[in-house]
């Protein structure tokens, strides 16, 4: 999932649009690395987890 793929999406939630722009900038900031890795700490990786298995999530 790139930014430009992410730019197109939007949803009816705010908080949604939100936290996709912020997971693709963590993400593409640490290209290549695990989840964990990027997300550094169980909180915000369990966060991202959650995020992508939601069925409003691309």
């Amino acid at each position: 999932m790139g930014c430009s793929r992410a730019a197109g999406c939007s949803f009816v939630d705010e908080r949604l649009n939100k936290r996709l722009h912020k997971l693709v900038a963590q993400i593409g900031s640490a290209m290549g690395q695990s989840i964990p890795l990027v997300f550094q700490d169980w909180a915000n990786t369990k966060a991202a987890y959650r995020f992508l298995s939601n069925d409003r999530s691309p």
